[in-house]
């Protein structure tokens, strides 16, 4: 077809190009019209377009600055192109295009600088072209730069997609880091499904490191990583723009590439253009659709309850039931007709005059002749007698046979009629059974005509009259039956009657919806088949002619043109003032506690402790001293590590341990959780131990995988089944599919290798280290991996614990991450020098937000990796200060950032350089100052405050003991009164008061935790429902609809949760304020008994957490139905504003889920939390009562006469005089 295309000249294409503008516009389809318009022309002036689209901060900018040899564009690692740039070779201007309002021109000379200020706004500006007539393009080629696909703006990526229909070749291009994304593997298969030859750029490979994978092996990933979905590139570049001289540079060749098709451009030209024609008849065809969605809907709606088989049979349905009800309406006729036929048919088969009876007819007959005469002798009254015996013999046979011949028969015929209708009525039916034709004497009689002379004939025609007249009355007998048989009959039939008419009235509907739906097909067909038309050229092209020189000819357009250099100003200030700048970290200015200086206050306080173990009231001073002492001893530290896949946090670890520990690579590795750990007596340097998942654990994940696929297994070999079907079966799949199929596969792969050593702990080596972490038939099974290492990290009792990526798929590891987030002693957060906060980070970065202030320091640390890429100092800057102004969005007030690189920072280390390019020294110096320092300082000072209570409490017993005999006994039994007062005192403590305020801040906390949530709503829908995931390519959209509502309540369900974790912090540091308080309201209390009693600060224990469910994890599907039906088809339901009409339908839906769930578990929080607060103040209270004890009773000994006064006096002097110590 394409051939046949490429024979035609040029005005025959223009041509099949105006019909169908004119078919588009006939249909009021004017975007798509407007497009073919763009097309005639850039077919009539022979415009070649080259494409570049991915990534934000792939290069794209800074490649096509290159190209087309001047810095033309903004190019930097923070988003840029936020609307499409147009660069062609020409007379120099700039055209800027507004979303509304005219264009404005700018000549030459003009500010490249505001020009591209201009590029950065997405929200006024529309498009910008530049016209320069320095580049090395020919005339009449043009390069467009697009904002990034993985932009969270829809009209940046909408953007981008409906430029690509003037694209004639189009450049995909990423970094190198980023190769895997789901996203590039979905944008490149939407190109090559519009017709669009994909050529891949792989940027920055100067980020690629031999010693990690081989280039080749790289290179292979990426073919099989695109193959795996179905996208065979035509081409894959791989280029660097920072290492010119790399050997696997391509850009030359691309270069070469591109200068080639532009001098082919003639030959290639109507190609692109016929296939993006063909695209637009395409977009035409779902606008029609769209035009008719509601009709269609609306009749698909009505028949969604039948089957197809069921829908092609409606016609016969129909007509069946029209024909019952005709047949029903007429059928009491009928019935009655037939019942009269039938009893016809008894009358006139009924044989009431057999021989014998004929032969008493003729005798009665006999009888009654004139000149009958019976004896001689009182003949009338005999003559009377043997008529009236002639005529009662007469009577009697004729009965029976009346009564055989007819009474049986009709019975028969009644009770059958009954039946027949399903006929029940018991008033009938006994009448019916009981019906008997009676007739009198008197009719035999009078049926005798006077006069007639006894004959043959006559008796004949006396027997047939009378065998008539009983026919008569037996006929007549059955009018009140029939009439009650009829109405019966017709009662049972007009609810049969309405029944099928119910039943046509909806079948009709059903037939009426699905002659619409066939005629709306109809009509879409025989468009499609018109458009088609169009595009082969299969119609008049003359008709055509003038239309086509009218399209190209076009209008003038008008334009703004701008002179004054001082606009720029004005329209800049527009464009909205720039975020307050946040630089990087410098470093704190704290003062070190330095390793000697704990010694000494270690070996003063075990000094202390053993001093005054003996003592009378020191000896739980004394254990606690030493407490102290050994925690300062062997102080460990915990310190987290987060990130997403790819940004660095391996190469990070390396770099702080100092060697190639961990591996490094371009794809997701860490699902398990790794500790780098100090090595101890039991585990030497190099000791690994593997933490195998435990069975259940492991069969919840493959189940949890599965449900992605509809399915559940129970138990593994079950799975195993279940999983192989899923993989024979899927063809089509979508990347959340992709990634569960991903961990199904590797579980597949290792199985058998695990199944007997699943929960057990497997002892092993570095070298085999690497293939658990690594391998992902291995790493699957991995719950944790401890490294034993002796290194500069590990020596200051440092843990480091490598954290699965923010992004990880196991739902599990969210608690995980919050118990570090919790319990770590510092966390550090990596992100990579050009790569975008992915959704995952961002959550994640906003529960640290939540929970920054609930701890005593701020011990989070923020770091960019490879900043080693920036090209200038102000780059790295803007970079910092960029990541900063997210950071403090998130709700991370003051962050602690760090530019630095991992990969120089770990050469440095290993070939013991100077830190020149690596910055690493900086972050260092911080981190560990803060946990030598600030974590320190926290502990050295608790341990001093207590050793100055030890120390005072010996002075005040020295001075005690001092007194006369007299008033030591005076004192003795002063003493002991106020033990017992301060005990009562302190049993008669009651903690409703700080319950009702802990109650009241819980309360707080959770009231506000809905209106924070919902403040993000329009967010988590913006998400949810986005052009990527509902695009109409082929994939069944009402799927893809029920899982972006599935993605939303996750997302939705999630943030609630977070929110409940983070307050579950924020609660706990409550409680250990309100500790504090009521220590020092118990302090206050009892100084006004006694002020030199003195008691240990508060020490908070380690409480209890709880978790959280996501929540709306089981709503009712059909609760959103309503609020789905917002959604047409993606055209309209992005372009049209229906997705806020469907983000207020659901959020009026979620308000009451949303007070149920927080209703639920902030009951939970409270009873919870009150249990843990009575708990903290039983304990508070306990300790006081035995420091209160220890007190007095040391205090008590000392006032005895036998007290050893001087030996105490020795004591305090050398515990005061220890040399060991110097005061901070």
């Amino acid at each position: 077809m394409v051939q046949t295309v490429l024979q035609q000249d040029t005005a025959a294409l223009i041509q099949r190009i105006t019909a169908l503008y004119e078919y588009f516009n006939k249909n009021q389809d004017q975007q798509t019209a407007d497009r073919a318009k763009e097309l005639a022309l850039k077919l009539d002036r022979q415009e070649y377009s080259i494409a570049f689209c991915g990534h934000f901060s792939a290069g794209k900018s800074s490649m096509v600055n290159k190209i087309i040899g001047e810095d033309l564009l903004p190019s930097s690692p923070i988003p840029t192109s936020a609307n499409l740039v147009k660069i062609k070779a020409g007379e120099d201007y700039a055209k800027v295009i507004f979303k509304e309002g005219i264009p404005r021109l700018y000549p030459a000379p003009y500010d490249y600088e505001k020009v591209k200020s201009y590029c950065k706004d997405g929200d006024q500006i529309h498009s910008i072209e530049i016209s320069y007539s320095q580049t090395s393009l020919p005339e009449n080629a043009i390069i467009m730069d697009t904002p990034g696909i993985d932009s969270t703006d829809d009209a940046h990526r909408i953007a981008t997609e409906s430029a690509l229909h003037l694209a004639d070749l189009v450049f995909y291009v990423m970094d190198y880091n980023h190769v895997q994304s789901e996203l590039n593997f979905l944008f490149t298969k939407e190109l090559a499904a519009a017709g669009k030859q994909v050529y891949l750029i792989i940027n920055q490979i100067d980020k690629h490191r031999d010693e990690e994978l081989s280039f080749a092996q790289f290179k292979q990933s990426v073919k099989d990583s695109f193959a795996s979905w179905g996208v065979i590139p035509e081409r894959i570049f791989y280029t660097s723009l920072k290492q010119e001289t790399h050997k696997e540079n391509e850009f030359d060749s691309l270069q070469k590439f591109i200068s080639e098709k532009i001098a082919n451009r003639k030959t290639l030209l109507p190609e692109s253009v016929y296939h993006s024609l063909k695209k637009l008849t395409s977009d035409h065809a779902v606008f029609l659709e769209e035009k008719s969605w509601e009709e269609i809907e609306k009749n698909k709606n009505k028949l969604e309850q039948l089957s197809q088989s069921e829908r092609e049979a409606l016609p016969e349905k129909v007509a069946e039931l029209e024909n019952k009800l005709t047949n029903i309406r007429k059928s009491i006729e009928k019935a009655e007709i037939e019942f009269n036929k039938k009893v016809d048919d008894v009358l006139k088969n009924a044989y009431l005059m057999p021989f014998q009876t004929r032969d008493l007819a003729e005798s009665y007959i006999e009888s009654c002749q004139a000149s009958f005469k019976v004896g001689l002798f009182f003949s009338r009254q005999k003559t009377e007698q043997e008529r009236m015996n002639r005529l009662e013999n007469f009577y009697r046979d004729f009965s029976e046979k009346v009564q055989s011949q007819l009474d049986w028969h009709l019975k028969e015929l009644l009770v059958k009629e009954l039946n027949q209708y399903d006929i029940h009525d018991s008033n009938i039916l006994a009448k019916a059974q009981n019906h008997q034709v009676v007739f009198s004497k008197e009719l035999l009689a009078n049926t005798v005509k006077e006069g007639a002379l006894l004959s043959g004939d006559y008796v004949l025609q006396y027997t047939n009259e009378l065998a008539e007249s009983v026919k008569k009355i037996a006929k007549n007998s059955l009018l009140e039956i029939k009439e009650l048989l009829l109405q019966a009959l017709a009662l049972k039939s007009q609810k049969e009657e309405n029944a099928i008419e119910s039943e046509w009235k909806q079948v009709k509907q059903y037939e009426e919806a699905w002659q619409q739906l066939l005629l709306l097909k109809e009509s879409l067909r025989t468009a499609n088949e018109k458009m088609n038309d169009f595009l082969i050229g299969h119609f008049p092209h003359q008709l055509y002619e003038e239309a086509s020189k009218q399209l190209i000819a076009g209008q003038q357009e008008e334009v703004e043109i701008i002179t004054e250099t001082n606009d720029f100003a004005s329209v800049s200030n527009e464009l909205g003032a720039k975020h307050e700048a946040v630089k990087e970290s410098e470093e704190p200015e704290v003062q070190r506690v330095e390793e000697h200086t704990i010694d000494a206050l270690v070996a003063k306080l075990s000094f202390t402790a053993n001093a005054i173990q003996d003592v009378p009231g020191f000896k739980k001073m004394a254990a606690e001293l030493m407490q102290k002492a050994d925690r300062l001893k062997d102080k460990q530290f915990t310190v987290a590590l987060f990130g997403a896949f790819s940004a660095g946090k391996s190469s990070f670890a390396n770099a702080l341990i100092g060697h190639k520990l961990l591996p490094v690579s371009p794809n997701p590795t860490t699902a398990a959780i790794n500790k780098i750990m100090p090595v101890n007596e039991q585990n030497s340097h190099g000791t690994v131990l593997v933490k195998v998942k435990a069975s259940q654990i492991l069969f919840d994940d493959v189940n949890r995988s599965l449900k992605v696929f509809n399915l559940s297994a129970a138990n593994f070999d079950d799975a195993i089944s279940k999983i192989k079907k899923v993989m024979n079966e899927l063809a089509e799949i979508d990347a959340n599919e992709k990634t569960h199929l991903a961990f199904l596969n590797a579980f597949l792969k290792g199985f058998d290798s695990f199944r007997d050593v699943l929960g057990s702990t497997i002892k092993t080596d570095l070298e085999e280290f690497k293939s658990y972490v690594a391998v992902e038939e291995k790493s699957c099974f991995v719950e944790m991996i401890e490294v034993f290492y002796d290194c500069e990290l590990t020596q200051k009792g440092i843990t480091l614990v490598d954290t699965p990526g923010a992004d990880s798929i196991n739902a599990r590891h969210t608690g995980v991450a919050f118990d570090y987030i919790k319990n770590s002693d510092a966390i550090l957060f990596v992100t990579y020098y050009n790569h975008a906060f992915s959704k995952a980070d961002r959550e994640f970065l906003i529960q640290l937000g939540r929970v920054k202030d609930s701890f005593e320091l701020d011990k989070m640390f923020f770091i960019v990796n490879a900043i080693d890429l920036a090209n200038s100092e102000e780059e790295k800057e803007a970079v910092l200060e960029y990541v900063g102004e997210q950071l403090v969005q998130y709700g991370i007030r003051k962050p602690s950032i760090f530019g630095l690189s991992s990969l120089e920072a770990l050469a440095d280390k290993l070939e013991n350089r100077q830190d020149v390019k690596s910055h690493i020294k900086r972050f260092e110096d911080s981190f560990y100052s803060f946990i030598t320092s600030e974590l320190m300082e926290i502990s050295v000072t608790a341990a001093e405050m207590e050793w100055k209570r030890v120390l005072d409490q010996l002075r005040t017993f020295i001075k005690s003991s001092h007194e006369n005999k007299e008033l030591k006994v005076q004192k003795r039994a002063q003493l002991e009164k106020e033990q017992s007062s301060i005990i009562e005192l302190i049993e008669k403590q009651d903690d409703a008061i700080f319950i009702q305020r802990l109650e009241q801040e819980a309360g707080e906390l959770v009231f506000y935790i809905k209106q924070r949530v919902f403040l993000r709503f329009n967010d988590f829908v913006k998400e949810a429902f986005n052009p990527a995931a509902l695009k109409d390519d082929g994939r069944n959209l009402k799927k893809a609809l029920q899982n972006a509502l599935e993605e939303f309540l996750q997302s939705f369900g999630f943030d609630f949760a977070q929110e409940l974790r983070a307050t579950t912090l924020r609660l706990e540091s409550y409680i250990h304020k309100l500790c504090k308080q009521a220590l020092e309201m118990l302090s206050l209390s009892t100084a006004d008994i006694n002020k030199e009693l003195k008691f240990s600060p508060f020490e908070a224990r380690t409480l209890e957490g709880m978790d959280f469910e996501t929540a709306f994890a089981n709503e009712d599907p059909m609760k959103f139905k309503k609020a789905l039906v917002h959604f047409k088809n993606p055209k309209s339901f992005f372009e049209k504003n229906e997705r806020k009409h469907l983000s207020d339908e659901l959020e009026q839906i979620m308000g009451e889920p949303a007070e149920q769930y927080l209703q639920v578990h902030g009951k939970r929080l409270q009873e919870h939390y009150d249990g843990l607060f009575v708990q903290e103040y039983k304990y508070l209270l306990s300790i006081v009562i035995e420091q209160v004890n220890e007190y007095y009773d040391g205090l008590l000994a000392v006032l005895r006469d036998d007290f050893p006064i001087e030996k105490l006096e020795k004591t305090e002097k050398e515990i005061a005089n220890f040399s060991g110590y110097k005061e901070l």
